[in-house]
């Protein structure tokens, strides 16, 4: 259980289940996710079909080589199916794998926890592809990164409506300056839509805790298949409209909720 603590306000953050407790002024509160707000990882989301949008893509990438069309009867039919699935599922989950452990890397490598981070263990394609990513993370992070701020910092905002999150660092970087940053792993079909508006939900809770004025977001998208990493860069004058867009979906996220408490 991860803790943080500042004026009144105590935030918890639990990995195995991925939820946020927090007590305001003594005021029990179990807020929703910047993640689950933008993705519906809990239902609520205007994003609620993204990751079931994702799982379908990679099963249709399965289906080319799969010989469904040579099937003989519908027993063949199913057990190809069902073959097709498990291939999908798998990929599936080596992709969010792969993203795990490049996040965590990054991670380390900020704090100064090289030592524990640093060497992606395993002698099989997927480690030996992982340890490409990183040391091209490694060239990246050395040649383009100042000062760290924070990295996985726990934030909270309850102005509008309660939500907590984690972003992935805050630093000072050598060309854009003082950066908000997201960490992406990425291939040639993912869409960066909504990244920017995800930052702008930290960015508020992070600007509001600390009573400052907004700055750059930066989101690092490292390419899974080429290793080839681009930045995107989102300036104080985007931020306005993006936040306009982040209270849009605070106000939706709140009102599908608010419509299935009413429902049950």
């Amino acid at each position: 259980m991860e803790i943080r603590k500042f004026k009144n306000i105590e935030i918890k953050f639990s990995e195995g289940n991925h939820q946020y407790y927090v007590n305001d002024n003594k005021k029990k509160i179990r807020p929703s996710s910047v993640s689950g707000i933008i993705k519906g990882n809990d239902g609520f989301g205007i994003g609620a079909m993204a990751g079931r949008k994702n799982y379908l893509e990679t099963l249709v990438e399965e289906l080319p080589n799969s010989g469904l069309l040579r099937v003989n009867d519908i027993t063949d039919l199913q057990e190809k199916l069902f073959d097709i699935k498990k291939l999908a599922e798998k990929k599936w989950t080596d992709q969010a794998a792969i993203g795990t452990a490049v996040h965590n890397w990054i991670e380390g490598y900020l704090k100064g926890d090289m030592a524990e981070q640093g060497y992606y263990k395993g002698h099989d394609n997927r480690a030996n592809h992982i340890r490409k990513m990183q040391y091209a993370l490694y060239d990246y992070l050395v040649a383009k990164i100042g000062v760290l701020y924070k990295a996985e910092h726990l934030v909270y905002d309850n102005s509008i409506l309660p939500y907590a999150g984690k972003f992935d660092a805050w630093l000072e970087h050598k060309k854009h300056g003082e950066c908000l940053v997201d960490w992406k792993t990425v291939t040639k079909k993912s869409s960066g839509t909504l990244w920017r508006i995800q930052l702008a939900g930290y960015m508020m809770a992070l600007c509001n805790e600390l009573d400052r004025k907004p700055f750059n977001r930066l989101i690092v998208a490292i390419d899974k298949d080429t290793m080839e990493i681009r930045e995107y860069v989102f300036d104080v004058e985007s931020y306005k409209k993006d936040l306009e867009v982040w209270k849009h979906y605070l106000q939706i996220h709140q009102f599908l909720k608010d419509y299935k408490w009413y429902k049950n």
